[in-house]
C-alpha cells in the first residue's frame, strides 16, 4: 500500500479483508437468513423440477409407449370389415344400408302377400266358373225332362245339382287351379301388381327409416359436415375378475387382466420383467404397493392363481380409476395386469371387446382433438350401425376425458400452481428480513460509515462493501438449495407423487423455470432492496452519520403530547420516533403468523370440510342418466318416492391464471330440494342463481354478468 501511496496510485480497498469477519462476527442474523434461504429455494425448486421431471415423461410417453387417443368397447368381436370401416373414420351411409336391408327382408315378404292374394283371387274364380259350367249343364238336363213331361221337384234339383258340384270340383278343381294359377304368375297383371306392392312396401319403409335417422342425427349431430378422421385400430381385449391374496382373508378386490400388450398403450417395467409364462402376470406398481405384494409374489385372479413377474406403471393407468364415470379413484381394491395371450386364455370370465385406436394425424391441440374426437364417434356409430353383424357400442372414451389418463397430470399442475403461490408468500418474507437486516446494520455501523467517509473512502467502495456479505450469503444458499432441491427434495416431493399414482419412470431435467424463480429472484430481490437503502443512507453527510443523524425527513417541530407524567411522555416519544422500525415488525409477525395458521389449521380446514359435505348435498342419492330419453325416445321415469328430475352439466371459468370447472344445475319448478326465489322462474333464460361460496371466491353480486364455457371451445 505505501508503494502504491508513494508511486500516486489509490491504494486497494482494505474493506474487502473485513467481510469475511463481519460474516462471522453476525453469524446467527446470516444463519437465519441462508437456512431461510436454503428451505426455500430447496423445496420450491424440488418441487417444481419434480413436477417438471414426471409431467416430462407423461408427455414422453404419450409417443414412446404410444398411447392411445381413445378407446371403446363393443359387445362383440368386430370382423375385419367393420374395423375396416371404422379405421377409415368415415361414416357409413346408415340410410342405404339400412334400406337394402329392408328391401330384401321385404322383398319375400311383399312377394309372399301378393301371391296370396292371387291365389285368394284363382281360386275363387275357379270355384265359380266350376259352379257355373256344373249348373248351367243340370239345368239343361232339367230342363229338357221338363219338356219332356218328367219335372223334378225343386228338392231334389238342388240335391242333384250339389252333388253335381261336388263331384265336379273333386274331379277337376286342382287341375284347373294349378293351371289358373300358373297363368295368374305368368301375367302381366302379376308383375305389375308385384311391382305396385313393392313399391307401396318401399315408400312406407323409406319413410320409417327417414324418420328413426333424422332422430338419431339429431341426437349425435350426423348431419354435420366435418371430416374424416382416420385412425389405427388396435384390440385390447380384456377380461375381468376378483383378486384375492394368499395369506390375507381380509382382502378382496377387483382385477382387468389384458392380453399381451405389443402395439399401443404399452408400459414402463419398474421392478421384474414382463410375463414370460402363462402362470406369470405384469400388475400395477401403485396398487401392489397399497396391496403389499412384490415381485415374485402370487395373487388369484379368479379361481387362476398366477406368480407376479413384475411391477409396471400403464401408460393408459396412471391413476386407477375403474370406470371413467367414477368419483375417484382406487388404487385399493382396484388392479390392473397383463398376462400372455396363453395366460389371458385361463381366465373364464367374459371377455370385453375393448379397442384402442390411434389418430393417424395428431391433432393440434386439445380443441382440435375435441373435434377429432367427436367426428371419429359419428364414425363409429354408423360404422357399427351399418355393420353386418348385429353390433352395439358399449363405451367410448377420448384420451383427452380420460380420468385414468389426465387426473395425475392435471392434479401435479395444481400443485405448481400451490408452489408458486407458496414462493410469492416467502419471497415477500424475505424482502422483508433484506429490508431489516441492512436497515439496522447501517444503523449500527453509523460512527464506522461516517470515520470511514472522511477519511476517503468512496460512495462506491462502501456499496461494495456492504453488499459483499448479503450477496455471498445468498448465492452459497443459492447452490446449496439448488443442490438439496434437485436431490433430496425432489425425490421427496417424487416419493409423494407416487404415493398416489402410477407414474412411470422419469429422468431429472434442468427447469430453468425453477431456476428463475427460486434463485434468480430472490438474488434480484437481495441486491434491488439491498442497493436501495445503502445508495440512499449514503447520500447523508459523513457528519449525519458520526451524530447517527440517519433520518431522511425531520420535522420542523416535535408533535405535541397530551399533559402526562414525563415517563409516559418519554415513551410515547421513542414509540413515536420508531414507528417504521414497528411497522416492519408488524409486517414480519403479520407474514409470520398467516402461515402458521395455514400450517396448524389445515388439517382442521380439511377435516371440517370433509364432516360438512354430506350437509352441503342437495339430497342423499343422485343417479346421473347419459340420456333422459330410452332407446324408443321415451322419457325416462322412475317409481321411487320423492325422486325429483335434474339436469346437470359442467363448464369453465376461463381466466389468465387457471380454468375452473363449475357445476351447472338445472332444476324443476318448485323443487323440493332446492329452495328459489318464486320470482326466479319468470325471469329471462340467461338469468341464473349462483352458490355463495361462488359468489365470494369471484366477488360477484346480484346484477352482475359471469361468463362460462365449454371446456374444448
Amino acid at each position: 500500500m505505501e508503494e502504491q501511496i508513494r508511486l500516486g496510485k489509490r491504494p486497494g480497498n482494505p474493506l474487502r479483508k473485513r467481510v469475511w469477519r463481519d460474516v462471522l462476527r453476525d453469524w446467527k442474523r446470516y444463519l437465519m437468513i441462508f437456512a431461510i434461504l436454503v428451505v426455500t429455494i430447496a423445496f420450491v425448486s424440488g418441487m417444481y423440477v419434480a413436477n417438471n421431471s414426471t409431467l416430462h415423461s407423461l408427455t414422453e410417453n404419450i409417443t414412446v409407449l404410444k398411447r392411445e387417443s381413445g378407446h371403446f368397447e363393443l359387445d362383440t368381436e368386430a370382423d375385419e370389415a367393420l374395423l375396416s370401416g371404422i379405421a377409415s373414420g368415415e361414416r357409413a351411409d346408415v340410410v342405404a344400408v339400412f334400406r337394402e336391408r329392408a328391401y330384401s327382408e321385404a322383398e319375400p315378404e311383399v312377394e309372399e302377400a301378393v301371391r296370396d292374394a292371387v291365389a285368394g283371387e284363382v281360386e275363387k274364380q275357379v270355384t265359380e266358373a266350376i259352379r257355373a259350367q256344373v249348373t248351367q249343364a243340370v239345368e239343361a238336363q232339367f230342363a229338357q225332362a221338363a219338356e219332356m213331361g218328367m219335372a223334378v221337384p225343386a228338392a231334389e234339383k238342388q240335391a242333384a245339382l250339389d252333388e253335381a258340384i261336388g263331384q265336379a270340383m273333386r274331379e277337376n278343381y286342382d287341375s284347373a287351379y294349378d293351371e289358373a294359377l300358373d297363368a295368374a304368375y305368368d301375367s302381366d297383371d302379376y308383375k305389375t301388381a308385384l311391382s305396385d306392392a313393392m313399391d307401396e312396401a318401399k315408400q312406407e319403409i323409406d319413410k320409417e327409416i327417414g324418420e328413426k335417422y333424422d332422430e338419431l342425427a339429431e341426437r349425435y349431430e350426423l348431419n354435420d359436415d366435418a371430416p374424416a378422421v382416420p385412425v389405427d385400430v388396435y384390440p385390447l381385449f380384456y377380461r375381468e375378475d376378483a383378486e384375492t391374496l394368499p395369506g390375507k382373508d381380509d382382502y378382496a378386490g377387483k382385477i382387468r387382466v389384458y392380453s399381451e400388450r405389443r402395439d399401443i398403450d404399452l408400459y414402463d417395467i419398474l421392478d421384474g420383467q414382463a410375463p414370460q409364462s402363462d402362470s406369470e402376470i405384469l400388475i400395477d406398481r401403485m396398487h401392489a404397493d397399497n396391496a403389499g405384494i412384490c415381485t415374485g409374489d402370487t395373487i388369484r385372479v379368479g379361481s387362476v392363481t398366477f406368480t407376479v413377474s413384475g411391477l409396471a406403471a400403464f401408460v393408459d393407468y396412471s391413476t386407477l380409476y375403474e370406470k371413467n364415470t367414477d368419483t375417484m379413484f382406487d388404487a385399493l381394491t382396484f388392479n390392473v395386469g397383463m398376462v400372455t395371450d396363453a395366460g389371458f386364455d385361463r381366465i373364464g370370465t367374459a371377455t370385453h371387446y375393448n379397442y384402442a385406436f390411434l389418430y393417424k394425424e395428431t391433432p393440434a391441440d386439445l380443441i382440435a382433438e375435441k373435434a377429432a374426437s367427436d367426428s371419429f364417434l359419428k364414425a363409429l356409430i354408423t360404422q357399427t350401425a351399418a355393420a353386418e353383424t348385429e353390433t352395439e357400442i358399449e363405451d367410448y372414451v377420448p384420451a383427452f376425458a380420460n380420468q385414468a389418463i389426465n387426473f395425475a397430470q392435471d392434479d401435479m399442475g395444481s400443485d405448481k400452481a400451490m408452489g408458486g403461490v407458496l414462493l410469492y408468500i416467502l419471497t415477500a418474507v424475505l424482502a422483508f428480513i433484506f429490508a431489516v437486516t441492512i436497515s439496522t446494520t447501517l444503523e449500527q455501523e453509523a460512527s464506522v460509515i461516517g470515520t470511514q467517509r472522511a477519511s476517503g473512502f468512496t460512495k462506491g467502495e462502501l456499496l461494495r462493501y456492504y453488499m459483499s456479505a448479503p450477496l455471498i450469503v445468498v448465492l452459497i444458499a443459492a447452490a446449496v438449495g439448488n443442490v438439496l432441491g434437485y436431490t433430496v427434495f425432489k425425490n421427496i416431493i417424487v416419493a409423494r407423487y407416487r404415493n398416489s399414482y402410477s407414474l412411470p419412470g422419469y429422468v431429472t431435467l434442468w427447469t430453468p423455470d425453477a431456476f428463475v424463480r427460486t434463485t434468480v429472484v430472490p438474488i434480484v430481490l437481495m441486491l434491488v432492496i439491498n442497493l436501495f437503502v445503502i445508495i440512499r443512507m449514503l447520500r447523508l453527510s459523513p457528519l449525519r452519520f458520526l451524530r447517527h443523524d440517519l433520518k431522511q425527513k425531520k420535522r420542523s417541530k416535535a408533535i405535541r403530547l397530551p399533559r402526562v407524567g414525563f415517563l409516559s411522555r418519554f415513551r410515547m416519544r421513542v414509540f413515536l420516533q420508531n414507528i417504521p422500525n414497528y411497522l416492519m415488525l408488524f409486517i414480519g409477525i403479520v407474514f409470520v403468523m398467516l402461515m402458521t395458521s395455514m400450517a396448524v389449521g389445515l388439517p382442521a380446514t380439511l377435516a371440517y370440510y370433509q364432516d360438512s359435505l354430506p350437509k352441503m348435498m342437495f339430497c342423499n342419492e343422485q343417479v346421473l342418466l347419459t340420456s333422459c330419453e330410452d332407446e324408443d325416445g321415451r322419457t325416462i321415469t322412475t317409481n321411487t318416492p320423492g325422486a325429483e328430475r335434474f339436469s346437470m352439466t359442467s363448464l369453465e371459468r376461463k381466466s389468465d391464471a387457471y380454468n375452473e370447472d363449475i357445476t351447472i344445475f338445472g332444476i324443476v319448478e318448485n323443487s323440493r330440494y332446492i329452495t328459489l326465489d318464486a320470482s326466479y322462474y319468470d325471469r329471462t333464460d340467461d338469468a341464473v342463481f349462483i352458490s355463495e361460496a361462488y359468489a365470494k371466491k369471484y366477488s360477484v353480486k346480484e346484477g352482475d354478468t359471469i361468463v362460462l364455457s365449454e371446456k374444448y371451445e
